[in-house]
């Protein structure tokens, strides 16, 4: 077999081809539908994503990371977490489908009504592709794994547009997620037929569940309290302004669940093949939160800076009120990226106290900012900003957490504020040359940014053995090429 950082390494590769793909394809149908539905359907739309994603943490989605914890997958385990994972997607899709009415009218936007009926059926399908994924993943496939999750998301994305140039309507969005959901069911569950079995395990079934509850449970609050801003937006201001949130969110959101599920993906299987060292599990996070903060945080701080032009370019004239909503988007995600990543680990070590401690804090700081944007009449903009502070917050109680419990070295947090102090610098930087070349055509808007992107790079270049991401990096890649052909001197290397 080969080592496991050659392994690790090939497995991020393909995730991030399959990212490529997904992000153009999501940049063209997110540019072609802004201009064929109303902001106020893109309202709805959002509405209707967020009431089943709430519902859908009661389908036991976390059943997926419970096998990938194990040292070992048997036949009874993958047939018991099926069954589980089938069973409580259809009841919940079944009870979300009846009590989509109500849903609705909670948020104020009553038209999403048939958009939540729709993304039931995505509740049922994702809840259950989740075990074959695992399954895949857990063998090692990972190729297999990021080929399917982007063909499927390919075609729905493909006929959410064809049906949304018809219909002009947000259900258009919600059967293009329903025809992916559905093909990811059953693309993947064929892929891993042979390690599925028809059974059930009582005592597989009962460790499966303990751990499964605590995420979901914890997942849930972590996704309701990401959720309070859309539908504090929407009760407030109209479901148009939630419009706007939401493609502001979806700008943001895409690299953002991206970046992290590529490298979480490949992680969380190796976590639970290598939690008996934990030295080289210590020195897989230190690096792998290392490369995420030094090279995620540039790419959010432009996203950030150059706003203007994204939508611009993007969405068009009508959404200008999205730009600084993303800006402030994009703040809030670089935040989330290194949050989740430890978040990630804490999970796979079982470390639930300090995922709890963190969802505590980021709570707790999302509604003092909610409850003075009411009680001194604050702006979208100001509670979009707000709930940017509350996920920073978060991610320095979960950062402080991993160095008290020596997971992290103490000189992490130095290193953080060395990509922070470069990232701050590239969003100035974007964000003055949108300013200056604001009035100008699009073209050269664009030009300028790209000006501004290739700098950034020259830059990290230049500066390679000051900033420590490019510096794990390097050594890396060395340390791959030269155990090519050496896969046994992969055993005392650190890292994976």
């Amino acid at each position: 077999m080969p080592g496991l950082t050659r392994t690790a390494l090939s497995a991020v590769v393909w995730n991030y081809c399959g990212v490529g793909v997904l992000v153009a394809t999501q940049i063209i149908s997110t540019a072609v539908t802004a201009r064929v539905v109303a902001p106020s359907e893109f309202g709805a739309y959002a509405t209707a994503q967020a009431v089943t994603a709430i519902c859908g943490y009661f389908s036991l989605t976390a059943l997926g990371n419970a096998l990938l914890r194990r040292n070992d997958v048997s036949r009874a385990a993958v047939g018991t977490a099926m069954l589980l994972a089938t069973a409580s997607g259809a009841v919940v899709a079944a009870v979300t489908a009846l009590s989509a009415g109500f849903w609705a009218s909670l948020w104020n936007v009553p038209h999403a009504t048939g958009s939540i009926r729709a993304l039931a059926a995505v509740t049922f399908a994702t809840g259950g592709a989740v075990v074959p994924l695992a399954v895949l993943r857990f063998r090692l496939r990972f190729r297999a794994a990021a080929v399917t999750e982007a063909t499927t998301q390919v075609v729905g994305a493909a006929v959410g547009v064809l049906l949304a140039v018809e219909m002009h309507s947000a259900l258009a969005l919600a059967l293009g997620q329903v025809c992916a959901a559905t093909l990811l069911l059953s693309s993947s569950a064929i892929l891993a037929r042979r390690d599925i079995a028809v059974c059930f395990s009582w005592s597989d079934a009962k460790q499966l569940l303990g751990f499964a509850t605590q995420v979901n449970l914890v997942n849930m609050s972590s996704y309701l309290s990401g959720a309070a801003p859309a539908w504090y937006i929407a009760r407030c201001f109209g479901a148009a302004a939630l419009g706007f949130y939401s493609r502001a969110s979806l700008l943001a959101g895409l690299p953002l669940t991206y970046m992290s599920s590529s490298v979480m993906k490949v992680l969380y299987p190796l976590y639970g093949r290598l939690k008996d060292d934990r030295e080289r599990v210590n020195a897989m996070v230190e690096e792998a939160l290392c490369l995420v903060t030094g090279l995620g945080w540039v790419a959010f701080a432009f996203l950030g800076g150059s706003a203007p032009v994204v939508v611009a370019l993007l969405l068009g004239d009508r959404w200008a009120g999205v730009a600084p909503l993303l800006s402030l988007a994009a703040v809030a995600a670089g935040g989330d990226l290194a949050c989740g990543l430890l978040t990630n680990a804490g999970e796979a070590f079982g470390w639930m106290r300090v995922i709890w401690w963190r969802q505590t804090m980021f709570a707790l700081c999302l509604a003092c900012g909610l409850f003075a944007a009411h009680e001194f009449g604050l702006g979208v903009e100001a509670v979009v900003g707000l709930f940017a502070l509350s996920r920073w917050v978060a991610y320095g109680a979960t950062l402080s957490a991993f160095v008290r419990r020596r997971s992290l070295r103490s000189s992490a947090p130095r290193e953080q504020l060395v990509h922070l102090a470069f990232a701050a610098t590239v969003f100035f930087a974007a964000a003055l040359v949108a300013r200056v070349f604001g009035d100008a055509a699009v073209a050269i808007q664009l030009l300028t940014e790209v000006i501004v992107g290739l700098g950034t790079l020259g830059t990290l270049l230049l500066l390679r053995r000051q900033i420590p991401a490019i510096r794990t990096l390097e050594r890396r890649i060395a340390l791959s090429r030269a155990t090519q052909f050496q896969p046994a001197a992969l055993s005392t290397a650190g890292g994976p």
